[in-house]
């Protein structure tokens, strides 16, 4: 049967508790249920809108811990670059109300 993907959450929770249970005995214990549906849902560019139950299962069940690793690694490579962008777009709005605060006191 064809469903959407997100239908199929609720049904797939024990092979989801399966992979979490394989990272935390591998010394991961960050990992939850829902940090890996959140990577299926972004990584697995196969599954369309609507995907059989089976393709599901079998992609968390051969999700390897390395692929979820240089995922997060990656992801946490893109929040900080963001935040470091938003950093300095920060210095430069303060810099500017420095700048205008200068100006008339000077003026």
């Amino acid at each position: 049967m064809l469903y959407s993907v997100s239908n199929w959450k609720d049904v797939v929770q024990p092979a989801l508790q399966s992979k979490k249970e394989e990272f935390h005995m591998l010394g991961y214990i960050n990992v939850t249920e829902e940090t890996i549906w959140e990577y299926l849902l972004e990584n697995e560019r196969t599954w369309k809108k609507r995907v059989h139950l089976h393709k599901v299962v079998q992609d968390i069940l051969h999700l390897k811990m390395s692929d979820y690793m240089n995922r997060l690694t990656i992801n946490s490579y893109i929040d900080l670059e963001a935040k470091s962008r938003s950093g300095n777009q920060l210095a430069s709005i303060l810099e500017d109300i420095e700048n205008t605060r200068s100006a008339r006191s000077e003026g």
